[in-house]
Order: C-alpha cells, then structure tokens, then sequence
C-alpha cells in the first residue's frame, strides 16, 4: 500500500511539475511585420496596461490623457510621413444604401478631436485619381470600447480599441470632402 501511495504521489508531481502555467497577458502592440502589412512602420507606442493584440486588433487601457497624447503622436507620425501623398479623417456615413466614406482635411488635428473621442485616418501611399483614394489604408482607435475578453485563461477588460484596415478594395468609396 505504501509502495502505491509512493507511486501515485510521483505520478501527481511528475504531471503537475509538466503542467505549463500561463502567465498574466503581456503588453504586447502589433508585431513590425503587421504594421508592414499596413505601411505603418515605426508606429508611435504608448504605456498601455493590460494589452493585447488579436489579429489587426489591439485591445488596451489607458489614461485618458496619454490616450489622447498617443492620438496627436499618431496624426503627427501620419502627417510628417513623405511617402504618403494624402490623409485625412475618415468620416463614414450611410446614404442610398450604399457606403461611402468621405475624408476631411482638418486644420489641425486638435479641431477633430474636439468632436470626437476617436481617431479614423485613412491615408495613401500613391496620387489620388479623381479626388478619389488609390491603394488606401485606415486605422481607427477609439476609446469608450467596453468590452471583457477572455485572454490566457483570466478575463480582462477594455475600454479601448485600435485596429488596423487594409481598404484597396474599398478605394472608390474614399475620396477628399468638399
């Protein structure tokens, strides 16, 4: 009896020392070969708490203020790019059942936050045809997100958002406001 005791008390260490145990999620932003993928390289970072990023999502917390200094950080980056040859603040609006999403150029960036509590840029890397975006790219983050995901085994919860859109497919429906 005292040998089968001995036997299953290994057993149970040997399994439970094999056991992985995950940890707390990692801070983690877009790997540089996505932010190739959506010609964002060298995209300014954040403190972010309790990060994670799920496909060309990214799921964070944040204060408020570096929220919004991240923002500005981000249309700066946008604007003193030389490669891109157009950006602006992507509005999207429904109308005659069709999408269409016209981009305003601000004065300055301030004056669109002003009126919004998210950032929505589209930008292209090549001319615009027709006042239209060719080969255009999004990026959207916002906060006020509101959402518990499961991650690692341990819940967590988000009150932001950032994902990353690759919109060739949709670049007739881009196109510079009047």
């Amino acid at each position: 009896m005292k040998k089968i005791k001995l036997l299953m008390t290994i057993l149970i260490i040997l399994i439970l020392s094999s056991c992985k145990i995950e940890s707390k999620i990692k801070n983690e932003f877009f790997s540089e070969t996505t932010l190739q993928k959506y010609k964002l390289e060298n995209l300014p970072e954040c403190n972010w708490m309790d990060c994670v990023v799920w496909g060309d999502s990214f799921y964070f917390n944040i204060e408020k203020e570096k929220f919004e200094n991240w923002i500005l950080s981000i249309v700066d980056y946008i604007d003193s790019r030389e490669d891109i040859t157009c950006w602006g603040f992507a509005e999207q609006f429904h109308s005659s059942g069709s999408r269409d999403y016209p981009v305003t150029l601000y004065e300055s960036s301030n004056d669109y936050l002003k009126d919004h509590n998210c950032i929505a840029i589209a930008f292209t890397t090549m001319p615009l045809e027709d006042n239209t975006f060719q080969n255009c790219y999004y990026i959207q983050a916002y906060s006020g997100y509101d959402a518990t995901l499961d991650v690692k085994g341990a819940s967590y919860h988000y009150g932001y958002y950032m994902s990353l859109q690759d919109r060739s497919s949709y670049a007739n429906k881009y196109h510079v406001s009047n």
